[in-house]
């Protein structure tokens, strides 16, 4: 199977940021950090798969804040991006903005003069590493379902925490072990699953 590049960073912005938006994709790019935002999204492409499918992958999530506050979809998609237990980063054009109120609370805000110290902080904060993976592949050999339906079955996920923090020693949230495997997956890094003749007693 081909490998295919996944994404590394999710831009949440309104249509009036779409200057900012591609002009901070370039820069992420230019570190070898692959990103997603809506205004790529190619003409007759679902945008709402296109948006799901880059949320659930991502590393990190950006939020570009204009002055007049985030948007319903931006609360949408940063409260999505928590639930999976991604880090989020805004940036705003003025640091007195106060009207960041939740899902955005305790969410780390940058100015996009600090642009760089957001870099690094997705760099630093990448939690699996290549032997994390293996692990991670091995114990979901020993699952019951596709991974898309993992976050549906909670006795399936909690079996992969387990697995897996028993050969890493690794505590990590299931959603995030869902995330990695979805961009795994991607690359064609998952061996398909095995038809199992029956259930499996959860490890």
């Amino acid at each position: 199977m081909t490998a295919t590049k996944t994404i590394d960073v999710f831009l949440s912005c309104p249509s009036s940021e779409a200057k900012q938006a591609r002009e901070l994709s370039e820069s992420f790019r230019g570190q070898d950090l692959n990103v997603f935002n809506m205004f790529d999204v190619a003409d007759g492409e679902n945008l709402e798969s296109a948006v799901w499918e880059a949320l659930a992958e991502s590393l990190a999530v950006i939020a570009l804040v204009p002055s007049t506050g985030p948007t319903a979809n931006m609360m949408f998609e940063i409260g999505a991006a928590r639930a999976w237990h991604k880090p989020v980063y805004a940036l705003v054009y003025d640091l007195s903005l106060t009207n960041l109120k939740m899902p955005f609370a305790n969410i780390p805000v940058y100015p996009f003069s600090r642009f760089d110290d957001v870099l690094r902080a997705i760099k630093a904060g990448r939690v699996l590493d290549d032997d994390d993976r293996e692990q991670l592949a091995s114990a979901y050999e020993a699952t019951q379902g596709p991974v898309d339906r993992l976050l549906a079955d909670p006795r399936g996920l909690e079996s992969l925490v387990r697995r897996f923090r028993r050969h890493t020693g690794k505590s990590t949230a299931g959603e995030v072990l869902v995330s990695e495997l979805l961009r795994m997956r991607k690359q064609g890094r998952l061996r398909p699953l095995k038809k199992s003749r029956g259930p499996q007693n959860a490890a």
